[in-house]
């Protein structure tokens, strides 16, 4: 089922519901707290050190990519901390310095602060992993969830970098990182049918809509999404029409987006839209009043095309046998020690379903590198998850 939520943009107060411009959209209920490896790290006029939102992108990227960025970044934190393998960038290929990194780090944060640079770097990764969790910790109390019921899943070049740590400050107990986790974005845009949205606001009683007006409405919406899916290249046969309205209690300012029946509507169908209402407002908030009117805030069509069929090829990731995982070791720092501790470093393409492993560790592909603290375990499924365990 297709749910729209509310979003705010441009907050003036990052987590602070009402200080942006509300939009809504169709999507999975989604916060954006987190920080790439392009945030900047800077010390702000009250002489507190702040990570982000800037970012220097991919290009010039972070000092240490060495294409003329000058501002301290997350990745380079993640590069003085051990966790970043200077050597196997991008598999190897694309050659990176650590000099720029502790240089940039150095006289735009540790001076300042007149601070170890290891201690600013720490700091950086430590900011962005408090942010994230702080906003995690924010959404589940909200809901009244536990979060040792749910699992951490890490995907994009700096999520796996970074999961452990947050997973840890916000209670998870588990964490999930799919292969190729650093390509999970472009992943998703390549795996996804193409889709086509519409929506009509109309604010009206349930019982008093226009029925012939809104027929008509919602077949000239779904002949326009057919229009430009076919546009696409989606053929006629292969598009699903899905209609949904916004609805919710007269006088509430909040709508549920529910299913509403195909075809031409009739009054018998206000009835069905009212009971599916109903139902899902009793799943959302435990209990629904019936003796409310109900108001419709909105007329919504989604055109839908086939699944993109898609074959991953993992020939890098071995079933049975195969080589040792363990590639060597590398110093990186731990918190729990206060310094650099000397740790396994695995070859995420050589590990195993069946294999069992114990932290603190490192795991190294192309795309990304997973970071595994103390007292953990990590191991591969069978469908070649890496599964950690805190």
């Amino acid at each position: 089922m297709h749910i729209t939520f509310s979003f705010e943009i441009a907050r003036v107060k990052r987590l602070k519901k009402g200080s942006g411009l509300p939009i809504q959209a169709p999507c999975i209920d989604l916060i954006e707290a987190g920080a790439g490896g392009g945030s900047i790290a800077r010390i702000d006029n009250m002489g507190l050190l702040k990570v982000g939102p800037d970012s220097q992108g991919a290009y010039p990227g972070p000092p240490c990519y060495g294409l003329g960025g000058t501002e301290p970044t997350v990745t380079d934190a993640d590069l003085m901390l051990g966790y970043i393998n200077p050597d196997y960038f991008l598999g190897g290929e694309m050659e990176i310095f650590p000099d720029a990194a502790t240089e940039a780090i150095q006289t735009k944060i540790a001076e300042p602060l007149k601070i170890p640079d290891i201690q600013a770097a720490w700091g950086i990764h430590e900011l962005v992993n408090e942010t994230m969790a702080a906003a995690t910790r924010l959404q589940l109390s909200e809901r009244g969830k536990d979060p040792r019921n749910f699992t951490l899943i890490a995907t994009g070049g700096a999520g796996p970098v970074h999961a452990f740590h947050v997973a840890r400050k916000v209670g998870l107990h588990r964490i999930v990182c799919p292969p190729a986790a650093g390509l999970g974005s472009s992943l998703g845009l390549v795996t996804v049918p193409f889709k086509v949205d519409t929506v009509d606001s109309s604010i009206a009683l349930l019982a008093e809509v226009d029925l012939p007006k809104l027929n008509t409405l919602l077949n000239d919406r779904e002949k326009k999404c057919h229009d430009l899916l076919k546009a696409a290249g989606v053929r006629d046969r292969e598009i699903r029409i899905q209609r949904m309205a916004d609805i919710s209690f007269e006088g509430q300012g909040y709508p549920l987006t529910v299913q509403i029946p195909a075809g031409k509507l009739v009054s018998s169908h206000l009835e069905v839209i009212e009971k599916t209402f109903y139902d899902r407002y009793l799943e959302e908030h435990g209990r629904a009043i019936k003796d409310v009117p109900l108001q419709i805030f909105g007329w919504r069509i989604f055109g839908v095309g086939p699944t993109p069929e898609v074959k991953f090829n993992f020939s890098n990731f071995p079933s049975r046998g195969g080589k040792n995982p363990l590639k060597g070791s590398r110093r990186i720092y731990l918190p729990e020690t206060k310094g650099f501790r000397k740790v396994n470093v695995y070859d995420r393409y050589l590990l195993r379903p069946g294999q069992k492993f114990k932290g603190p560790a490192l795991i190294e592909e192309r795309e990304t590198t997973t970071v595994i603290g103390s007292r953990s375990s990590f191991s591969v499924d069978k469908t070649l998850n890496l599964i950690i365990e805190l």
